[in-house]
């Protein structure tokens, strides 16, 4: 229990909708990173065709799927707010 909360306890997200999307999140970090890695040794991995690789961070999928949830984890907070009742987060993300 907690002390003094206005919700009386009650959790808004569930598991899943913070789960699943930090598994998108993450598996898109490490695509970009290994994309990274196979255009900076181009001898050592035989790959067909050219590497469309980020050279950035923020060239890849992190940042724009990043955003994204973000974004579709704030409409899932205003339409909590707005109905007054429990939402599915991924139906927002």
């Amino acid at each position: 229990p907690r002390v003094n909360d206005p919700t009386n306890g009650s959790v808004i997200l569930g598991l899943g909708d913070v789960v699943l999307p930090g598994f998108l999140i993450a598996f898109c970090a490490r695509y970009d990173e290994a994309s990274r890695i196979v255009r900076s040794n181009p001898n050592e991995v035989s790959t067909v065709g050219d590497t469309n690789a980020p050279e950035k961070w923020y060239q890849g999928f992190f940042l724009p799927v990043s955003v994204a949830y973000s974004v579709g984890l704030l409409l899932a907070f205003v339409a909590v707010l707005l109905m007054e009742q429990g939402q599915p987060a991924l139906l927002y993300i």
